[in-house]
């Protein structure tokens, strides 16, 4: 059996050219990530009690610098196995089918693969909702506001969101050109229009936005923040005040929702087989969409900070969320708009056009994001398929276009289930927040093995070392404790009722397990022990 039939190696690539870039990757590390997370968390996060009172960009910058590892790993990964669904590939074939099985699943059908798409196109509606809200009070126009009003009904919400999902389909059928195309068009232009309506903002006038804002919304910008700070009755409704916390224990909070805004980095690493000179290519493209990422995720909260306000952002994201009755009592309309980006740079600017131009570019924020995961998730569908963990036929690809036709029409399936199931999901509070930390928990229990396995391999697998571009036994030790330990930590954050302090110090016991595993193995491999040996046969006793 030659090295790439063994188990110690990888399976071969299905045969196509290699013609992703170090650019696509970077458009594929920033267009996964960048959607909910930009467009709403940046506003509405301190919105919440427990949270109010912590900086939001500190929490973001933070949150991208714990993240630095878990880049690493995937980098590394998809440059050292450059295949399909190469953290599949990964674990797999140091851990054996099962755990390369499970934590690949996990993944795709528990968390941010396959579920996340029918949800996504359902939600990316509320952000068209809004822009044609928004524009239909900048021009006192009935028209786009009763449009912006129809875009919120259930019915709608679902037609838009099934046309997307059959657009998608139908575009993965013409093979992987069409899909680059529209990965630049979905990434570059919004990219480049969103940087420039950011800077066309200065200089940043809270007095441009206070104003603009009393003349749409009833004088209510001073009324919506007292209310929300002091409490009181609005039409008999007795509303509670939000009480800030310590700065600290506020910023930690948000901490745990900023780093949920950064997952999506991984996903770049599943069309690994498709990427010319991968070592290169993942190097300049994660390094430049990462750093493009945090800085997009920290300018932005600060921009929108000095424009807003941070009490008027904070009170309006609480009344909209907790006492939405009495937010429309205070500001005069039936339908006030969500707590986003799209509703504050439209007040700022108070121009038709720019709030327009500005929901297209995020609603393609959405798009890229489902573009990006529907191609992963058929590279995973593939790779299982190729290793008879899913039926053969997942694997049968269309000589023209190098798509594999079934693993596309089962993700279509999947999807517009989900999307149908999204509107049981988002009409319970309660059950849609279960749904959240279900995608949350599948993700957090894949960095592990992705963690777990890249210490692993230096240790026990000598063979699949060798096919690393990073034979550094010391970095992978490092990439991978710190990946697995922060997924774990991800994974406690899931309990109801889990403190920050029961994360930290469960989070440390499991770290400390994990090093005393590493320097133990790390001394019996000086001391002449090996460890593929040892565990290839069975104990005497």
């Amino acid at each position: 059996m030659s090295d790439e039939e063994s188990s110690f190696t990888v399976f071969r690539a299905y045969l196509l050219r290699r013609e992703f870039t170090w650019f696509d990757i970077f458009l594929w590390v920033i267009a996964n990530p960048l959607a909910s997370g930009l467009l709403y968390y940046s506003v509405s996060a301190t919105g919440s009690p427990g949270f109010y009172g912590g900086v939001v960009p500190y929490a973001f910058l933070l949150a991208g610098l714990m993240f630095i590892p878990i880049v690493l790993s995937f980098m590394i990964t998809a440059s050292s196995l450059p295949r399909s669904a190469s953290p599949y590939i990964l674990v797999s074939r140091t851990f054996g089918a099962l755990p390369g099985f499970l934590s690949i699943a996990l993944y795709l059908f528990l968390s941010g693969g396959l579920l996340t798409i029918g949800f996504l196109a359902y939600s990316s509606t509320g952000i068209l909702s809004d822009g044609f809200i928004m524009s239909g009070y900048i021009t006192n126009n009935s028209y786009l506001t009763t449009l912006g009003e129809s875009l919120k009904s259930v019915l709608f919400t679902v037609i838009i969101a099934f046309i997307m999902i059959t657009f998608l389909f139908v575009a993965t059928i013409f093979g992987r050109r069409v899909i680059k195309i529209l990965l630049y068009v979905s990434v570059v232009i919004p990219l480049v229009l969103y940087i420039a309506i950011l800077v066309s903002l200065y200089p940043f006038s809270s007095r441009v936005f206070i104003n603009n804002w009393n003349t749409l919304f009833n004088d209510s910008y001073g009324k919506i923040i007292s209310i929300a700070q002091y409490g009181g009755v609005v039409n008999g409704v007795v509303v509670n005040a939000l009480k800030p916390v310590s700065e600290w224990n506020a910023t930690l909070a948000l901490l745990g929702v900023a780093v949920y805004a950064y997952l999506g980095l991984e996903n770049a690493s599943f069309i690994a087989g498709e990427v010319k000179d991968p070592v290169n290519s993942y190097l300049k493209g994660y390094i430049t969409g990462f750093t493009t990422l945090i800085a997009l995720y920290t300018v932005t909260p600060v921009i929108i900070t000095l424009i807003a306000g941070y009490d008027f952002l904070s009170a309006y994201s609480y009344l909209y969320h907790y006492y939405p009755g009495v937010l429309k009592i205070i500001m005069g309309t039936n339908t006030p708009p969500s707590p986003s980006l799209v509703t504050i740079i439209s007040v700022y600017t108070g121009n038709t056009y720019t709030s327009l131009i500005f929901t297209a570019v995020a609603y393609l924020f959405y798009f890229d994001t489902m573009l990006t995961i529907w191609n992963s998730g058929i590279r995973v569908l593939l790779a299982l398929s190729q290793d008879h963990l899913m039926p053969r036929f997942l694997a049968r690809i269309s000589h023209r276009t190098g798509v594999p036709h079934y693993s596309n029409l089962f993700i279509y399936v999947l999807s517009t289930l989900i999307l149908l199931s999204t509107i049981f999901i988002k009409s319970n509070l309660q059950l849609e927040l279960s749904f959240l930390k279900m995608i949350n928990l599948g993700y957090s229990i894949f960095l592990v093995f992705i963690g777990l396995s890249l210490i692993s391999v230096p240790l026990f697998s000598e063979k699949l070392y060798n096919r690393f571009t990073y034979r550094s036994g010391g970095l992978l030790y490092i990439v991978g404790y710190t990946s697995s330990t922060i997924g774990f930590g991800l994974a406690l954050t899931v309990g109801a009722n889990t403190s920050p302090t029961d994360i930290l110090v469960t989070t440390s016991l499991f770290g400390a397990i994990l090093l005393l595993f590493i320097a133990v193995t790390i001394y019996m491999k000086h001391r002449g022990v090996r460890y593929e040996e040892v565990f290839s046969r069975i104990p005497p006793m």
